[in-house]
């Protein structure tokens, strides 16, 4: 297996931290979600995704509006946003 670098960038907030990463694999995603203990594994894609568990191009996640993520996200309700190209 060919070990690819993992782009990432560490975010400090006051209440919460902020991990955004990128990479294109997502079961690489889901170890390095049980590996960093990422409480929430979200998915970013520029592509139109009809899949319930991927981030559509019209900023849909798990049934959220953009408007609900981005309130979620303000609050600090997030902890972890894997982010794909």
């Amino acid at each position: 297996m060919i070990k690819k670098q993992i782009k990432f960038k560490f975010i400090k907030n006051e209440k919460k931290n902020i991990f955004l990463f990128q990479y294109k694999n997502i079961n690489l995603l889901k170890k390095i979600k049980y590996l960093s203990k990422i409480n929430k594994l979200i998915f970013f894609n520029k592509y139109y995704y009809n899949n319930y568990n991927k981030f559509n191009s019209n900023y849909r996640i798990f049934g959220l509006s953009r408007h609900a993520f981005l309130k979620m996200f303000y609050k600090g309700l997030l902890t972890g946003i894997i982010v794909c190209d």
